[in-house]
């Protein structure tokens, strides 16, 4: 695991050091505390240890500074307490939104094969739905496969290796049509979806802007296909196996943020690590 956070933080720094030399970036904006004393990490760290934090299986941020604590103080010397890292991992939100938004935009329209789902990312479990505080004004009520649940829902858009090409998060009760164009924005070629996403006004419409919308249908219609859509349709498993990994490996939905800002940082850095796995192996394996 040692040569992974190296490679992570060599990969992120770079990255970082061509983000500064991009115009009109104020990076000084980002990664910057407001008051207090001046943090001694570098915004290159802060950003490796928190997408380091999801390749292992930790069920809470503190269980992973412990361990930061005791295995990588010699790595980083000047890591902080426990309550300082979290300000500088919520200080540094911002910018792993650039930097997710950057890498998502390096693979749109070079893919002629994309899937197109959605799924829950609950805050809590039902029976504490009445009783739960911290997202109780930007979270809603959905339903998915696996029931009702209160929370939000991830909205994504990956290929058939399972790169992400497109991400967003909605309450839970937003129809998946809804920001439909938006996802797909930059994004050409075949687009295979579920039924949810079924609709004649939105295939004309994209068809308009070269995107081709294949959908299944719903239970109670007649089912008529040619044996290739049954194939594309088969392949849209790929995405249901990315939110697989994030949610179950990765444990993206989570149930102990204390606030919206901790929990979205705690969604950012999960899709920013499940991007750089992907990335960084791909680049292995071309130097190989």
């Amino acid at each position: 695991m040692d040569k992974i956070i190296i490679q992570l933080f060599v990969f992120v720094d770079d990255f970082l050091t061509e983000l500064r030399k991009m115009k009109n970036f104020q990076a000084q904006r980002l990664g910057k505390a407001k008051c207090g004393r001046k943090r001694k990490l570098s915004l290159s760290e802060i950003v490796t240890l928190g997408v380091y934090r999801f390749y292992f299986d930790f069920k809470s941020w503190k269980h992973y500074h412990r361990f930061l604590m005791t295995s990588y103080k010699d790595y980083f010397p000047d890591l902080t307490n426990y309550e300082n890292f979290m300000k500088y991992l919520n200080v540094s939100f911002g910018l792993v939104i650039v930097i997710i938004n950057i890498l998502l935009k390096q693979h749109k329209g070079n893919r002629d094969l994309q899937f197109v789902d959605s799924t829950g990312l609950p805050v809590c479990d039902n029976k504490r739905i009445s009783s739960h505080k911290v997202c109780a004004e930007v979270a809603q009520r959905g339903h998915g496969s696996k029931g009702w649940y209160f929370g939000f829902k991830l909205h994504a858009v990956c290929d058939l290796k399972g790169d992400l090409l497109s991400v967003l998060i909605t309450p839970g009760n937003v129809d998946d049509r809804k920001y439909l164009e938006k996802i797909l924005e930059g994004l050409k070629g075949l687009v295979v979806g579920d039924a949810g996403y079924l609709s004649k006004d939105l295939v004309k419409q994209f068809m308009e802007k070269d995107i081709f919308l294949l959908t299944g249908v719903r239970k109670n219609m007649k089912k008529l296909m040619s044996k290739s859509q049954h194939k594309l349709l088969k392949k849209r498993q790929q995405i249901e196996c990315v939110f697989s990994i994030l949610k179950t490996r990765m444990n993206m939905a989570t149930n102990l943020a204390r606030s919206v800002t901790g929990l979205f940082r705690h969604y950012m850095y999960c899709i920013l690590a499940y991007i750089l796995k992907l990335r960084i192996n791909d680049k292995l394996m071309i130097k190989n």
